[in-house]
């Protein structure tokens, strides 16, 4: 291992009670200690309010109610965690313990509005004082290919991001230009647009809200995840002086700070008081969010500890192969230096969806098809990955194969590692990382270890306890004095409304990078997005700040979990602060060996590295007592049961435990892990009265520079000349994004195709969209006559253009061969007539709805036209019901052969039925749009392909049609049109099968 040191401190985190308060007091005794009300009314207000309904008597639950106070004080008394009041969290040292004088009182919890709460306070607060506030560009805008883009954020309960953009004209230009010299005032916006455009005040108002509801602006006071709490700095801001709201929310912030420990009573009020202002807080959420800080008195925890620690890192690291890079980023790699090659490219444009590069597919959660969206499409579980043997696999598979009884521990020694030959592997550790273990009777249990960077643990609880807080920024100033070389950059970003609770941190690091999330930093330690410039040298990315010369590093100081994040630069971004490092010691058993069952103990020495794991699935469980299932497992007396971030531990030796135990089995449902639970050691005690579950915190600082900070040369590679080839049906394959598809086809080409058809220069035209082996266009174009020079003449200089705006990222030119093997020769030229007029009708509607977005939902299409072919193509009701039900079954079992598809279809048909029986019923659809003579040609066409294929049984007929079917849904779906073939076919089954009974029951 490299030159590693130890920080003085440890974060250390224990439930509230000790383990003995779990067996010595009883339901009552915890109902009537008012510090677990506390916890509960924190954690579920709505649970609080049935035990309040309760009295608090125990004996007056039902078994539902029993049965998660059970779950509840367990929590309290065996997970470290930190939870609300349910855990705490302080320092200690490794030598000595100095009293936390931030802590007077043992304890103090600190409590903060709950930030979907503070949103939705501070949304009020701002709306009507826009003259007032300052207003920024946001961060995420910027020009390309003719368009200012930029990321739209909603700040719902469910924070979402949407890729919006705006068409570049002088108005806008010059606006963006003023306001980037320096954030401006409300008032000076009304008035710079009015000067400019000599429009009235009325006017520039109404699109002075509409850059504010667009999020083209923020506001100064928009929310901060760094530095200090939100809520607070707004309702102090000078904006809000003479504000009564405001004045009453600052008086009940300052009332929960200055409390070390609130009183139930009166945190009550103060949530009840919040709820009344925000007025829109669920039942079952808390109004606050909090921290519990504890001021340990523990005997030292040793240093010898230290040398035990770094031995079973060095046995760690030979054990688990490293992480390696994301597998997004090493895509983008790939597709960097096929399109860009050497070059340095802003940001933005690098990761822009349709000019640049759609990080790990994330532009199609963005603007969505309207069909897909809130629908559960669960990805299949990819078991491409084959499991690479290696001398760890050989070491302890022979140990345990050795081993007479198969469930007693792997006990590893130093020559093992020696077979394992880790020193000859040299690699890159981040310039801190974290040690989770717990001090247990058994030894020392290592629970993981490692991170890009130790504040991704520690960040969070730094926000509240100055003590941590200052801990986090010795270890920021620690990472910066080792890499000079580099800038460190905290990442602001909103994700979730919930979730954002834990991301509110301090600003430790000198540098912030604001993307859709207000720095409070000095201007000059803020990197703007537009500062930064991606380029690929030695296959790794390089960030570099182009004002300062510097790479850049990115940092998240919060545990959440980035992946649940759509937004693309922000992704990029957290997936980077990894790149190229050994980050992960966390030891996993089953990853070597999964599949099994059992897993037993591992231990380095005396050291628990993995404890014995059980693997099972519930429906196994639910016909065995515990005695049997305790004997056929060879369960041990203590075993925890954990599931995402709960965990419950049970003595099973204890009857009225084993019952609880086999409650939560019966309950359970899928795959359930069982571990052996190990109680702790007795001096843990902490200002609890017996042993306390604990977790501490080590924080290790790497010697070694991790980050050299070279530039890369910024080298431009000269594209070569295109060419385009040609025959009597010209051929061409348009390679964009699925987001400016649309545009290409509808802005660019259709009004050509129009006119070449029209002068009867062409014949006929259509296309298809394409996956693979990339998204693309495929247009396909019969000439008239000997006219090619001149039709490949117009079209090179289409193409020519959105190559230029770089729309279109690449073309080729290919032979069209007519699929005659699937519609045979008798109808392979009605066909291409049938695709050359839905073609038509499809382009005309697709362009009819870029002009008037309201004229109709885009899906409605799909509906009308299957309707009017199905109507056409099939002689009756019933065989149309049979068709339609054998195309639904078919494309369902495609997707999920799970209920929670179909549960959520049949959610989303109840809430489009209406509006679908609207459109199926209304005669002028194709007439208001302005597609009646492009609906006749599909119709004739149509008509003629059904009196051809009169001849063909029912099952060829079928085929034909669902192929017609499904080449009109590829047309007119941007991406996922399988998927939205699937929920067309799904819906319109159901609501036509529900007609149909309608009409029978009428007649």
């Amino acid at each position: 291992m490299p030159d590693l040191k130890f920080f003085e401190q440890l974060v250390l985190r224990t439930p509230y009670y000790s383990c003995s308060s779990y067996r010595e007091t009883g339901l009552q005794g915890f109902l009537d200690d008012p510090r677990f009300r506390l916890a509960v009314y924190l954690a579920s207000p709505e649970f609080y309010r049935v035990l309040k309904r309760r009295s608090f008597v125990a004996a007056s639950l039902n078994k539902k109610e029993t049965f998660s106070l059970r779950k509840y004080v367990n929590r309290m008394c065996f997970r470290p965690t930190p939870y609300g009041a349910f855990a705490a969290v302080g320092l200690v040292g490794w030598e000595n313990q100095e009293r936390d004088e931030d802590v007077k009182a043992g304890y103090k919890l600190h409590v903060l509005p709950d930030q979907g709460v503070s949103l939705h306070l501070a949304e009020m607060l701002l709306a009507a004082r826009f003259d007032d506030i300052v207003w920024q560009l946001n961060p995420v805008l910027y020009t390309s290919g003719g368009q200012h883009r930029f990321v739209r954020t909603n700040l719902s309960e469910k924070i979402r991001f949407r890729m919006e953009s705006l068409e570049t004209n002088l108005l806008s230009a010059s606006l963006f230009r003023w306001m980037e010299e320096r954030p401006r005032r409300g008032s000076e916006l009304i008035g710079w647009l009015m000067d400019f455009t000599g429009c009235t005040e009325a006017d520039a108002r109404d699109y002075a809200a509409f850059l504010r509801q667009s999020t083209i602006v923020m506001s100064s006071l928009a929310p901060n995840l760094t530095g200090a709490d939100y809520l607070e700095r707004l309702v102090s801001a000078a904006e809000m002086k003479g504000n009564e709201m405001a004045g009453e929310l600052a008086a009940l912030l300052r009332g929960l700070r200055e409390d070390d420990c609130c009183d139930l009573g009166s945190l009550m009020n103060a949530g009840g008081r919040l709820e009344e202002l925000a007025g829109e807080v669920p039942a079952s959420r808390s109004a606050f969010y909090a921290v519990l800080e504890r001021a340990y008195e523990l005997p030292p925890v040793g240093g010898a500890l230290q040398e035990e620690l770094a031995g079973t890192l060095k046995c760690l690291k030979a054990l688990t192969p490293p992480a390696g890079d994301a597998h997004a980023l090493k895509d983008f790699v790939r597709r960097f230096r096929q399109r860009f090659d050497q070059r340095k490219i802003p940001l933005l444009e690098a990761l822009d969806p349709d000019c640049g590069i759609d990080y790990s597919g994330l532009a199609r959660q963005h603007g969505g098809s309207a069909l897909l969206e809130d629908l559960e499409f669960r990805p299949a579980e990819d078991r491409s990955g084959e499991l690479r043997w290696s001398a760890a696999h050989k070491l302890l598979l022979g140990k345990w194969a050795a081993q007479a009884d198969k469930s007693v521990p792997l006990i590893l020694t130093k020559e093992d590692l020696k077979v394992l030959g880790d020193d000859a592997v040299e690699e890159r550790l981040p310039p801190s990382f974290p040690v989770l273990f717990r001090r247990t009777r058994e030894g020392l249990l290592i629970d993981s270890a490692g991170a890009a960077s130790s504040l991704s643990l520690l960040g969070r609880f730094g926000h509240t306890c100055p003590g941590i807080g200052r801990y986090c920024e010795e270890i920021a100033r620690w990472e910066q004095q080792q890499n000079p070389g580099v800038l460190f950059a905290e990442l602001c970003q909103l994700s979730d409304a919930h979730a954002d609770n834990i991301n509110r941190r301090g600003s430790y690091y000198d540098y912030e990078i604001p993307v859709n999330a207000v720095s409070l930093k000095d201007p000059a330690q803020v990197i703007s997005l537009s500062d930064l410039a991606v380029s690929v040298a030695g296959g790794k990315v390089v960030l570099e700040s182009l004002s300062r010369n510097k790479i850049v590093v990115p940092r998240l100081s919060s545990a959440y979990n980035y992946s649940q994040n759509s937004l693309s630069v922000f992704r990029f971004l957290c997936d980077l602060q990894y790149q190229g490092l050994r980050w992960n010691f966390s030891f996993d058993f089953k990853s070597l060996f999964p599949g099994l069952n059992f897993y037993p103990r591992v231990q380095y020495g005396q050291t628990i590295i993995s404890p014995a794991q059980w693997l099972l699935k519930a429906e196994s469980m639910k016909n065995s007592s515990i005695g049997k299932l305790r004997e056929n497992l060879g369960l041990p007396d203590k075993v925890a049961f954990a599931r995402f971030d709960q965990q419950l531990v049970f003595d099973l030796n204890r009857p009225e435990e084993a019952e609880f135990f086999g409650e939560v089995m019966a309950a359970a449902r899928g795959d359930i892990q069982l571990t052996e639970h190990f109680g702790p050691a007795a001096d843990i005690t902490g200002n609890a009265k017996g042993a306390m579950a604990n977790q501490f915190i080590a924080v290790l600082g790497n010697r070694q520079v991790t980050y050299e900070g070279e530039q890369t040369s910024d080298h431009t590679v000269r594209r070569p000349k295109d060419f385009i080839l040609g025959s009597r049906w010209l051929f061409l394959k348009l390679f964009c994004t699925p987001s400016m598809s649309n545009q290409i086809l509808v802005g660019c080409f259709f009004p050509l195709l129009k006119r070449l058809q029209r002068e009867d220069r062409i014949a006929g035209w259509f296309f298809i969209r394409y996956n693979s082996p990339d998204y693309h266009l495929r247009l396909r174009v019969l000439l008239n006559g000997d006219n090619l020079g001149e039709i490949l003449s117009l079209f090179r200089s289409r193409v020519s253009n959105q190559l230029n705006a770089q729309l279109i990222h690449d073309y080729q030119a290919d032979t069209y061969r007519p699929e005659i093997e699937r519609y045979s020769v008798r109808l392979i030229e009605g066909i291409e007539q049938l695709f050359m007029a839905s073609s038509n009708l499809t382009a005309a509607y697709i362009s009819r709805l870029q002009k008037v977005p309201s004229a109709a939902a885009y899906h409605s299409l799909a509906f009308v036209l299957l309707r009017d072919l199905l109507t056409l193509m099939l002689p009756s009701d019933e065989e149309r019901l049979n068709f339609l039900g054998q195309l639904s079954i078919s494309f369902y079992a495609e997707f999920s052969r799970e209920k929670h598809l179909r549960i959520s279809l049949d959610r989303q048909f109840r809430q489009l039925r209406p509006g679908l029986k609207r459109l199926l019923a209304d005669p002028l659809f194709y007439r208001s749009l302005g597609l009646l003579g492009y609906r006749q040609q599909v119709m004739d066409s149509a008509g003629k392909l059904a009196e051809r294929s009169g001849r063909l049984n029912r099952k060829r007929r079928w085929k034909l049609l669902s192929d017609i079917l499904h080449m009109q849904f590829n047309r007119l779906f941007v991406d996922d049109q399988r998927k939205q073939e699937m929920v067309v076919y799904y819906h319109y089954h159901k609501f036509f099968k529900g007609e149909l009974a309608v009409s029978a029951g009428a007649a």
